[in-house]
């Protein structure tokens, strides 16, 4: 049925339809459906309120269930045309959102585009009435099936009022009657993906619907392994983790409007890349594990780290806060990141070394209804022993948006998480380990871009931390890290004097 003519006259029409005697067999079946005038026909005015009849292909059954199933694809607010609670009753001949082929020349673009789908519902149910075709030449072409007429569109057609879940997720691109437009608030609220779609039901999406729905969902991913061994201090850690709790939707701290709109952008992106950037890793636990617990800066500058205790103790590197000791003093010690699916927490930086580009963050308050009953992350073991040369690695980043090779301002086209390949390739030779100001001792050569600081080099064998990303070499193009020793040194030294501060203050009141 591919390359038909619709024309679309007015909005009391009969159609017209020449099949050709070539070949009786759908696909090879070319039809031109002519909508005309039919105000010189009573009897057939006097019948558009009935249901088309079946034709000898397809039962009635099955026709008015293909018909319930356009419902959302039909065009936007069907309050002004009669739309009922009453369930659908198909009418081919004088649709009411026919239209002249005059009238469409006359739309402006925009508006014009709105209207293209229209005529694919139309094909879609002649095709399904006259030839059986359960498909639009478009979606024929493309080898998609049409969503009128797949299972869960016709399911979420059975209670009033259902909207249905391509609309929920991109509401005024295809149309759906029942996508309703939120209100507007000026706090941008957390985007669906974050809490998961909600079963079909009830346009008015409540959020103890969606947080039920996020709660029931099953874990994407293995429960984290046995707490890495941080080094501890004499006095034993508290019982429970202390961190603020903050509703979802509410006004975050320590954001402006700007970043706050940003944060929310990105929520939503992680949402719905989500699944992709987990099939991204191959199907170890160990590697996914890694996945969930690497996070990314919310704010505009970008940025990657790791969660390395269950606590909520954070590495990145020390120049995401300053490149040196005046610009760390005067920057803001607490910044938001996001896990991959989009969760989002409040670091604040304890512990800055720029002499090993290493900065420890905890975290201090999460964006989450679940309350304390959330008390642990998912975090990564350090490596017990430096790599071999040419061990496979994954690297898990934030990619910045802006484009650094581009002479004109320009924005990428990278997801906000990648997942890239490499191998270890060993470490700069001559120097101290310990000193990673001015470029990361220890080379490998999976793919980063300027963003990528602070993000995991993942030993591909077993999942453990070996390394952060911290620089790259402009004239050899080689990626450089900071070294798993730098990183173990500096929690040797670094942890006991923080976990005395924590024991010493009420962190709830702080």
């Amino acid at each position: 049925m591919s390359g038909n003519r619709l024309e679309l006259t007015s909005a009391t029409a009969v159609v017209s339809v020449e099949a050709s005697s070539e070949s009786n067999s759908p696909t090879s079946t070319s039809a031109v459906w002519v909508i005309e005038d039919s105000s010189e026909s009573e009897s057939e005015t006097n019948d558009v309120t009935q249901p088309r009849p079946a034709s000898r292909l397809v039962s009635q059954a099955e026709f008015d269930q293909s018909e319930r199933a356009d419902q959302p694809r039909l065009p936007w607010n069907w309050k002004l045309h009669g739309k009922t609670s009453s369930p659908y009753i198909p009418v081919i001949l004088g649709k009411w959102w026919s239209r002249t082929q005059a009238e469409l020349d006359a739309m402006a673009p925009t508006r014009r585009k709105q209207y293209d789908h229209i005529g694919r519902i139309m094909e879609t149910e002649l095709g399904k009435q006259l030839f059986n075709q359960d498909r639009c030449s478009f979606c024929r072409q493309e080898g998609k099936e049409c969503w009128v007429y797949t299972e869960k569109g016709a399911k979420q057609l059975v209670c009033p009022r259902d909207a249905c879940t391509r609309c929920r997720i991109n509401p005024h691109k295809g149309g759906c009657s029942k996508a309703k437009r939120g209100p507007r608030v000026k706090i941008p609220q957390p985007p669906p993906g974050l809490r998961t779609l909600a079963p079909a039901g009830s346009n008015v999406i409540t959020a103890e619907r969606e947080r039920s729905a996020f709660q029931s969902r099953p874990s994407l991913l293995p429960a984290p392994p046995a707490p890495s061994p941080l080094p501890t201090p004499s006095t034993p850690s508290p019982t429970f983790i202390h961190f603020e709790i903050i509703s979802p939707g509410t006004k975050l701290p320590n954001l402006d409007d700007a970043e706050l709109h940003l944060l929310r952008k990105k929520q939503e992106r992680l949402c719905l890349n989500e699944t992709a950037t987990i099939n991204a890793l191959p199907q170890k636990a160990s590697l996914r594990n890694a996945l969930a617990a690497t996070l990314i800066f919310a704010q505009y500058e970008a940025g990657t780290a790791v969660c390395i205790d269950e606590a909520g103790w954070i590495l990145t590197c020390a120049h995401c806060f300053g490149d040196n000791e005046e610009e760390y003093n005067a920057a803001n010690k607490r910044k938001w990141l996001l896990f991959y699916n989009g969760l989002a927490v409040l670091g604040e930086c304890r512990v800055w070394d720029i002499k090993r580009d290493l900065a420890l963050l905890k975290v201090v308050a999460i964006e989450s209804d679940k309350g304390r009953a959330m008390s642990t992350f998912p975090f990564v073991k350090l490596a017990t022993s430096t790599p071999s040369t040419k061990m496979p690695i994954f690297c898990i980043g934030q990619p910045g948006r802006d484009d650094l090779e581009s002479t004109s301002k320009r924005k990428t086209k990278y997801n906000l998480v990648e997942v890239s390949e490499g191998r270890f390739r060993g470490m700069v030779p001559g120097v101290d380990l310990q000193d990673n100001s001015e470029i990361g001792t220890m080379k490998h050569d999976a793919w980063t871009y300027w963003g990528h600081s602070g993000a995991p080099l993942i030993a591909a064998a077993d999942g453990t931390l070996i390394g952060l990303h911290s620089s790259w070499d402009d004239k050899t193009a080689m990626r450089h890290g900071i070294p798993q020793a730098a990183i173990k040194e500096f929690l040797e030294k670094k942890v006991p004097t923080v976990m005395k501060l924590l024991m010493s203050i009420d962190i709830d009141n702080a």
